[in-house]
């Protein structure tokens, strides 16, 4: 994450109290928008698919009645057989220069059967967890933890000030502190940065970005922070075995 420096001081006197579900129901939102364009696309390939394999089916089709168009007009009459050789004049069982019908594969004659269509939707209770997951890893899930990295990252979920201006909430920094408000920057940091992991449930890239910022699932320097999510997730499911 990008550091940033701490501030102090909560919300002001008299104004209304924050409302970090609004920003969760936002992420949500941006996932399922996300969710929409990846459909589309996935309608689009099928069909593009399906198109280009009719596309296909019907050249080797033109390309046979091409090659049959062809040997008949060299193959006159009574001249010769598809073998090559002279039919005898009464021999009845031997076709006169008309080549036996192509025969076609069976990928010609039935389509391609396509594969089946990935379904992609926000899979909510695998962000979920590993939201849980995030928060032990950075604060052993305290309720109200330590500040870290020398006063730069604060709450359950050491978001940064940085971090917190680039998910473009509407509360303080300081209500990070709350482990609902840190929860719901950390959805609409996802919302912002990773869209389309959020939507699928990709909780390596969530994980990641969370740790590296908007790139961080390229940057090996966060690799480790994946195993260390990764083994907590793994002795849980364990646990819950």
């Amino acid at each position: 994450m990008v550091e940033a420096g701490r501030v102090g001081g909560g919300p002001a006197a008299g104004r209304n109290p924050y409302h970090p579900s609004d920003a969760r129901r936002a992420a949500w939102d941006a996932a399922c928008e996300a969710e929409a364009e990846l459909q589309k696309w996935y309608r689009f390939r099928s069909r593009a698919i399906a198109a280009l394999a009719a596309l296909l089916i019907l050249a080797a089709l033109l390309s046979i009645l091409l090659v049959r168009g062809a040997l008949n007009a060299k193959s006159p009459r009574g001249a010769l057989t598809p073998n090559g050789a002279e039919s005898p004049p009464g021999d009845r069982s031997a076709p006169r220069g008309i080549p036996p019908p192509a025969r076609l594969d069976e990928s010609e004659r039935t389509p391609p059967v396509l594969p089946p269509r990935p379904r992609v939707r926000p899979a909510r209770q695998a962000v979920e967890r590993v939201l849980d997951v995030i928060r032990l890893v950075e604060s052993g899930g305290r309720a109200d933890p330590p500040d870290g990295d020398a006063g730069r990252s604060i709450g359950p979920y050491q978001v940064q000030r940085a971090y917190w201006a680039d998910a473009r909430v509407p509360w303080p920094y300081e209500a990070v502190r709350a482990e609902d408000a840190g929860r719901a920057t950390v959805l609409a940091y996802w919302a912002r940065w990773a869209p389309e992991a959020l939507a699928s449930g990709d909780i390596e890239v969530l994980a990641r970005v969370h740790n590296g910022g908007p790139r961080g699932a390229a940057r090996a320097a966060t690799a480790a922070y994946w195993r260390r999510v990764e083994t907590v997730l793994r002795r849980e499911e364990a646990d819950l075995d």
